[in-house]
């Protein structure tokens, strides 16, 4: 269900609104130890993936990592979402993930250092 709130909202509202919605649920304290941020982290990655390729129709990597997000915020675990672009020979590319603390947490951090940063959400 939160994939297809993330999808619709950059479907149908204008940008500004679609990332305050985006950032509803966002928390600023870290309350768990790191080994359960880790675990808990490890979870929901698994479990958005899961949903994600078992939904209506795909769900890419920028829905993906806004799910992430705000599943991880509700557990007091701030991460961004994070938007990179790349070029290549047939053209520009881009790519979503989330981090925390600066490191990548929902892909190997060899395959984003491909991507230049453009925006966190």
């Amino acid at each position: 269900m939160l994939l297809l709130v993330a999808d619709l909202s950059l479907r149908l509202l204008p940008f500004p609104l679609a990332r305050r919605v985006i950032a509803i649920g966002r928390s600023c304290q870290d309350t768990l130890s790191p080994e359960e941020t880790a675990a808990l982290i490890k979870r929901w990655r698994r479990l958005v993936n899961i949903a994600a390729s078992h939904h209506l129709y795909p769900m890419q990597c920028l829905r993906r990592a806004i799910v992430l997000r705000w599943l991880l915020s509700r557990y007091g675990i701030r991460a961004d979402v994070c938007i990179g672009i790349r070029k290549t020979d047939d053209g520009y590319h881009t790519h979503a993930w989330v981090e925390q603390a600066g490191r990548p947490i929902s892909e190997p951090e060899s395959h984003v250092r491909e991507f230049l940063p453009l925006m966190q959400l």
